[in-house]
């Protein structure tokens, strides 16, 4: 590091030329012992020389340099960094060099053991102050930088990280411009040319490739991206987008709904701006995370059904998900739901989520009308947590063991306070009637007590369903939709 020149330029004639004065620093070809320092390491003095008209006049005691003992130890680079976590080989890579006070705000009280091991493997080199006497332990770390091999992997990395941003970018233009077909997939259009960050931008090019090839294959899809439900699409969108990331949403402090064992708040997916809800468990017990599993796993299985909410997204270890943001339930549009025809789409719009479910041996065990969702102008069957998987695939048959209750008090059948495990459709069909009774009556059902309301069309069916013995009751949906389509 040189430092100006005290005086410069031509030297008028006739007087004698000014003599200059330089300042460089240079660091010792040997190493000097330090106490404390690990063996691994060697210090070299680092000197500021005052040079004087081309000759050195003085030499001080600036600093030490701290490197690997040896070439050969020094070139171990590639297993630490391969060692170390993402985040901090980002930030090293980011920062590259830089005063003690920055390592120390990032790490530490562990900063002086970390840069021993990163100088050990030839990642760093650094600097410290000299001893306060001679032959004691060093000073405080003065500065740092990268090593010569490490900022050249480095450079390589952020070229190559370059590169690949231009052909990700190129593609994802490539498909938006596949995607301008189908108007109601602009918001996917949009994700790909506007993606955050070169992981994401993969991902979403991956989804509209997927997409794409889906579109030409399966009309269900095709139909929903052409006829401008966007609504619709922009949650099938997000279905393909999802990667069960918690960092791809930013959640509302204050929750929308409150349970027994999970809250729903409102989230934003950051990279389409789309509004949705967010669930997840409020305690981590083994119960509460099975119930969230069993959600995720039924509202994808069947979530393509108009019937049934569907399951955007969600964490690997079942301990969130995401789904569309709803236009309320069942308890807080009952008023409407009083009219006929209202109710009356309601309980078909259920029976229909209901049928494939009960047609491959699953039970809701939990319908009422907080359950039932509000979604694009349809009605959803939603909170799967405690149904019942088909028999032979319940994981933990004792969290139903017979004697204990289950399912929302009022609204479960009598049969499921007896054996919750050994139920079947009838179940849910006990539930649908007690669910029109509680609407009609505008009151909360009793247990095991029937909510028959007091005049119309709905009497005979709510008397039927409700019915204690399951075996007296309609067997299926379908046999209770004959009922319901002759309400007029």
């Amino acid at each position: 590091m040189e430092g100006p020149e005290l005086d410069g330029g031509q030297t008028p004639a006739g007087k004698a030329p000014k003599l200059t004065s330089t300042r460089v620093t240079r660091v010792a070809t040997s190493a000097v012992p330090i106490a404390g320092l690990p063996s691994s390491l060697d210090a070299y003095p680092v000197y500021q020389i005052r040079v004087k008209d081309g000759a050195e006049q003085s030499a001080t005691l600036l600093r030490l340099h701290i490197r690997a003992v040896s070439a050969a130890r020094a070139a171990t680079w590639p297993a630490a960094l391969a060692a170390m976590d993402d985040a901090t080989t980002r930030w090293l890579f980011k920062h590259g060099a830089g005063k003690a006070k920055r390592l120390r705000d990032r790490f530490g009280d562990q900063t002086l053991d970390l840069l021993y091991r990163w100088s050990s493997a030839g990642v760093v080199v650094f600097e410290v102050d000299p001893p306060a006497q001679p032959g004691g332990p060093h000073g405080s770390v003065y500065a740092w930088r990268l090593s010569d091999a490490v900022k050249a992997h480095a450079d390589e990395l952020t070229q190559r990280a370059r590169q690949q941003q231009t052909l990700l970018q190129d593609q994802a233009r490539e498909l938006a411009e596949q995607l301008r077909s189908w108007p109601a997939l602009q918001l996917l259009s949009q994700t790909l040319i506007e993606a955050p960050d070169a992981a994401f931008a993969e991902h979403a090019i991956t989804a509209a490739e997927s997409l794409i090839d889906d579109l030409r294959q399966k009309p269900r899809i095709e139909q929903v991206a052409s006829a401008g439900d966007a609504p619709a699409a922009e949650d099938m969108i997000l279905q393909r987008l999802g990667r069960g990331q918690m960092r791809d949403y930013l959640v509302e402090r204050e929750p929308i709904a409150r349970g027994g064992q999970a809250v729903v708040s409102v989230a934003t997916h950051k990279a389409t701006r789309h509004r949705v809800a967010y669930k997840r468990v409020r305690v981590r017990d083994a119960d509460a995370r099975a119930r969230m599993r069993r959600e995720i796993d039924f509202g994808r299985l069947f979530g393509d059904h108009p019937h049934v909410m569907p399951i955007l997204d969600a964490d690997p270890d079942g301990f969130w998900f995401v789904m569309p943001l709803a236009n309320g339930t069942a308890s807080q549009h009952a008023p409407k739901l009083q009219h006929v025809d209202q109710l009356k789409t309601m309980v078909i719009s259920v029976c229909e989520g209901l049928r494939e479910p009960h047609r491959q041996g699953l039970v809701h065990r939990d319908l009422k009308p907080d359950n039932l969702l509000l979604l694009h102008g349809r009605w959803t069957v939603a909170d799967w947590g405690l149904g019942r998987r088909p028999r032979g695939e319940t994981t933990e048959p004792e969290r139903t063991r017979t004697g204990s209750g289950y399912g929302t008090v009022g609204f479960a059948a009598p049969e499921l306070s007896v054996d919750a495990h050994d139920v079947g459709p009838s179940a849910d069909i006990y539930s649908i009637g007690q669910i029109i009774g509680a609407i009609l009556t505008a009151k909360t059902p009793q247990a095991n007590i029937p909510l028959l309301p007091a005049t119309g069309p709905w009497i005979s069916i709510v008397e039927h369903t409700t019915r204690y013995h399951p075996a007296a009751r309609p067997q299926s949906v379908d046999e209770l939709l004959d009922a319901v389509n002759a309400v007029g």
